[in-house]
């Protein structure tokens, strides 16, 4: 119970704001399963009373016909709306369990999420948050349901007779005794094939992650032993799975039977003595199973919630990854950026960047240069606040400390980057480069920042501006992509821009038109370029050298 408890204590913020239409689920389950379940058969015994003591007129067995054409209606009804909900909670419990938990990881450090494999993660999350709100969901509605059976039933069977009842209430430390030997066993064995699938998974993303980098390098052979691995792994743990599950699954499935022989025994002799009549034999007999029933649930609730508890802590371990740090201060205008003795590393091994001092003033443009590896790009991602979490507070926009600074309002309307690889998200190059999903934004603006960079894609381009922007994103090229992001970061207007080698994808037109908007538009704002390209270095006000390369620039 405590291990349920710890799940309902993670989950249940999650779906907190569910509450109203969970509410709905667990009444609608609770009466069709309590009235499924207990109505029928009490009718019935009463129905065979009647009609083996001969006492059953006409009118008695209309009723007892109404009653069962009523109950069988009012339960497709509850079973109907039942279903309605089961949909809606699993679909929006799923849902927003899932993307808070991948909200959470968009806010974490890179530094948390280095070296892990998005495919895996993706496969966890999805798969592991179903079976937990599923699982939740489930164990809350039979439980209650069980509870409200097994109260009306047994209460009902020690009415009729105490011994039936005891003989019921005799499974209980059998149940308990087999819970306690496999639970342990079961819940371990269930992460270990929790592991060995995500890992299959993994291996299967390999297979398709770059067909072409595949191909060039004939890693064909390689790739299938590993999947071949990877299989026998999987293969491994989910015997190794059954083996531990099945012994508690046959116990639990055949102690009702070895139970309800006992009954019958007893039962038999009980009514030849004439203690209770046959149509209460069908009642308690019926309910006897309920009850067996309902104690084999609750017992197995605990190995159950053993068994998901492995699900609970893989996906308590990505929840609790530290986010980044978001302060409250915006400091807008921006005027300047300063980094004083600034120090950073990705590991504890050597820093990249150790004891930089380096002031970006607005209305001038910075390029960093260096050789590759002299942490250009991480200087850049350090000064946008990837990293505020980890790096010490020695960068500062105008003078406020970046751990104090608003960082997703900054980003969001204030800073505007372009990725050396950036990533499109799906949907069309309106709505990728203006963030609105229709696209609307200003035409002029857009016309000349995609005129600007030389974008086109086959016979279309900024001509029919309209069809340009239509255009799926995904089906770009990467040139294409580097163009759309420059485009976007430029498109913002913003007080601070970071470009990451713009033009390692441009032509040189492409390059010369760039440099030249840069220059004519950098006053108002901070503009700090990554690059080696020498038609950008001689626009800079200043380049920062970083590694022992020495790099000039113009003034």
């Amino acid at each position: 119970m405590r291990s349920l408890l710890t799940i309902f204590r993670f989950v249940w913020p999650y779906l907190k704001k569910l509450r109203g239409l969970i509410f709905w689920y667990f009444l609608t389950a609770i009466l069709s399963l309590g009235l499924n379940n207990t109505a029928p058969t009490y009718v019935l015994g009463l129905f065979l009373d009647g009609l083996t003591g001969g006492t059953l007129t006409t009118d008695q067995l209309l009723r007892y016909c109404g009653i069962f054409v009523g109950i069988f209606l009012v339960n497709l009804l509850l079973s109907y709306i039942h279903r309605m909900m089961s949909a809606r909670v699993t679909v929006r419990g799923w849902a927003a369990m899932a993307q808070q938990i991948y909200q959470r990881l968009q806010k974490a450090s890179p530094r948390a999420l280095a070296g892990k494999n998005t495919a895996e993660l993706v496969s966890r999350i999805n798969s592991d948050v179903n079976s937990l709100v599923g699982y939740l969901m489930g164990t809350g509605t039979m439980g209650l349901g069980m509870a409200l059976i097994f109260v009306l039933t047994l209460s009902f069977v020690f009415y009729l007779d105490v011994w039936c009842g005891l003989i019921a209430l005799s499974s209980v430390p059998m149940m308990l005794l087999m819970n306690k030997r496999y639970g342990d066993k079961i819940a371990q064995a269930s992460g270990d094939k929790a592991q060995a699938r995500d890992q299959f998974v993994s291996s299967l993303d390999e297979q398709l992650r770059s067909v072409r980098s595949i191909r060039l390098g004939s890693l064909f052979g390689i790739l299938g032993k590993r999947y071949t691995q990877r299989t026998e792994e999987l293969e491994k743990s989910y015997i190794k799975y059954q083996k531990v599950v099945y012994p508690y699954a046959m116990f639990q499935a055949n102690l009702g039977d070895i139970m309800t022989i006992v009954l019958m025994v007893y039962a038999s002799w009980a009514i030849l003595q004439g203690r209770f009549t046959p149509g209460q034999f069908i009642i308690i007999n019926t309910y006897f199973s309920l009850i067996v029933s309902c104690m084999s649930y609750f017992i197995s609730v605990s190995q159950n919630a053993q068994e998901y508890l492995a699900l609970y802590r893989r996906l308590k371990e990505l929840s609790d990854i530290p986010q980044e740090g978001n302060g409250s201060e915006l400091p807008t205008p921006l005027e300047n950026i300063t980094a004083e003795g600034l120090s950073f590393s990705y590991t504890e091994g050597e820093p990249v960047l150790e004891n930089l001092s380096q002031t970006f003033e607005k209305d001038k443009i910075y390029c960093l240069a260096g050789r590759n590896g002299s942490g250009k790009s991480t200087l850049a991602d350090v000064l946008l606040g990837l990293y505020v979490s980890d790096a010490d507070p020695s960068v500062k926009y105008n003078g406020v400390p970046l751990q104090d600074v608003d960082l997703y309002e900054m980003r969001a309307n204030h800073t505007g980057v372009s990725e050396q690889e950036p990533m499109m998200l799906r949907g069309s190059i309106g709505f990728n480069i203006t963030c609105r999903e229709d696209g609307a934004g200003d035409r002029e603006r857009l016309r000349e920042l995609l005129e600007m960079v030389d974008f086109r894609k086959g016979e279309v381009d900024t001509r029919d501006l309209e069809a340009l922007l239509a255009l799926d994103a995904n089906e770009l090229s990467g040139g294409q992509k580097q163009k759309v992001s420059i485009v976007k970061a430029l498109y913002k207007d913003p007080e601070l821009l970071v470009l990451d080698e713009p033009t390692s994808a441009l032509d040189a037109e492409s390059r010369r038109r760039l440099a030249g908007y840069l220059k004519a538009h950098a006053k108002g704002r901070i503009t700090i370029l990554v690059s080696h390209d020498q038609e950008l270095l001689d626009i800079a006000d200043e380049v920062v050298c970083l590694g022992k390369e020495q790099v000039a620039g113009g003034l």
